[in-house]
């Protein structure tokens, strides 16, 4: 009978492998551990550099934002400043211009008192004394554009005389009409009447009417007749009618 064989094999020797292996985990950890070391250094590096640039760009936003505010501040006083500018010009405009229309007023009242007083000099003047009845003024306006006018006459005496001045005046114009000389009398002229128009006053008087000049006349000259009642001669004044025409408007008085 035939027994079997029986190997004994000697167990391998793991030893050196496993220190191989534990030495390999070993490095990879270590390995590890240094890359975690220096992943953490470079993050730590980078965290206080991103903390940095937060806490300057913090800073910026804090001097930013506090320039704005002086700044929002500084135009609200600018604001201010130009509303009371603008106020201010607005009140210095409305002054001169009352001011303007107080010396436009006053200046008006002297011109109005310088033709009083030379129209009573007029009545006072020694020179006068002996002239009777005489024209002080008379002034002609234009009604529409039409060939009717108003005239406003003025008729004064010496105030050292004594005794009323009564009689009648009447208009005579003077002009050209198909470039021959014309006279148009004083019934050609009034619209109203042909009758003289009496006065009757001791210092002075004002008259004012219609008259309407014919078709086609060039006016040149206008004749004041005055024809005192009684012996007295009468008295003729030719005026210049432009300058009637356009002659200052006589002030308003009352005798």
């Amino acid at each position: 009978m035939n027994l079997p064989e029986i190997v004994i094999r000697q167990p391998k020797r793991r030893g050196p492998r496993l220190l191989w292996i534990a030495g390999l985990t070993a490095l990879g950890v270590i390995a590890l551990w240094g890359l975690f070391i220096l992943a953490r250094h470079a993050f730590e590096d980078d965290a206080a550099k991103y903390r940095r640039e937060l806490d300057e760009l913090l800073a910026v936003r804090k001097t930013l934002t506090q320039s704005l505010r002086e700044k929002r501040d500084e135009n609200e006083v600018l604001r201010d400043e130009l509303a009371f500018l603008r106020q201010s010009q607005q009140v210095e405009s409305e002054a001169t211009q009352l001011l303007r229309t107080e010396l436009g007023d006053l200046q008006g009242e002297l011109l109005e008192l310088r033709e009083q007083l030379a129209f009573y000099r007029g009545i006072v003047s020694p020179d006068v004394i002996k002239a009777g009845v005489r024209v002080h003024g008379l002034k002609l306006s234009p009604v529409g554009g039409t060939p009717r006018y108003r005239y406003e006459l003025v008729l004064v005496q010496a105030v050292r005389r004594q005794g009323s001045a009564e009689g009648q005046f009447k208009l005579v114009v003077e002009g050209v009409r198909d470039g021959r000389p014309v006279t148009v009398a004083w019934h050609e002229l009034r619209e109203e009447s042909d009758e003289m128009q009496r006065y009757d006053f001791q210092y002075f008087q004002e008259f004012d009417g219609m008259i309407k000049l014919p078709a086609g006349l060039k006016p040149q000259r206008i004749r004041v007749q005055l024809i005192p009642d009684g012996s007295a001669p009468a008295v003729e004044e030719v005026l210049e009618w432009r300058r009637s025409v356009l002659a200052a408007e006589v002030p308003s008085r009352s005798p």
